[in-house]
């Protein structure tokens, strides 16, 4: 009984200085992607983001590509703390998107490797449904002007 006590206290410590990796705590998961809708209308704006978060050495980021997506704003955040010896990083990036036509698209993974270590997200799929983007403006001057029936 003496011995498991020793080795929670070992293992605490050990953990609350740093020496065993934060990824280890984290779930495996270090690079997450959301979306705030999945479906939307043809020109209407979503919220695309990536969190990450973990302890790097020297990190280097792939983000996917926005193919049928058009990029209204972007906004990144960091910030660090420190466990134990060691930085913790965390990566916030918003993004705000809209397609011009209908059809499935999908927004690939984000990869972050370090080192000799791989993150992935998953990869998102958004439907966008509606007409493109080219015949609704055709009828923004009738919308305007209002119609008599």
């Amino acid at each position: 009984m003496k011995l498991s006590k020793l080795i929670l206290v070992l293992f605490l410590c050990f953990s609350f200085l740093g020496f065993f990796p934060f990824n280890l705590f984290s779930g495996g998961k270090v690079v997450v992607t959301t979306v705030d809708k999945r479906r939307v209308q043809a020109g209407e704006v979503f919220t695309y983001e990536v969190k990450i978060e973990g302890i790097f050495s020297k990190p280097t980021l792939s983000l996917p590509e926005f193919k049928n997506f058009k990029i209204i704003s972007q906004v990144q955040s960091k910030s660090y703390s420190f466990v134990g010896r060691k930085v913790k990083t965390k990566i916030n990036l918003t993004y705000r998107l809209f397609a011009q036509k209908s059809g499935v698209f999908t927004i690939g993974p984000v990869i972050l490797n370090d080192r000799k270590k791989r993150y992935k997200s998953v990869s998102v799929k958004i439907r966008v449904e509606g007409k493109p983007l080219r015949q609704k403006k055709g009828l923004r001057p009738y919308i305007a002007e209002g119609t008599d029936l």
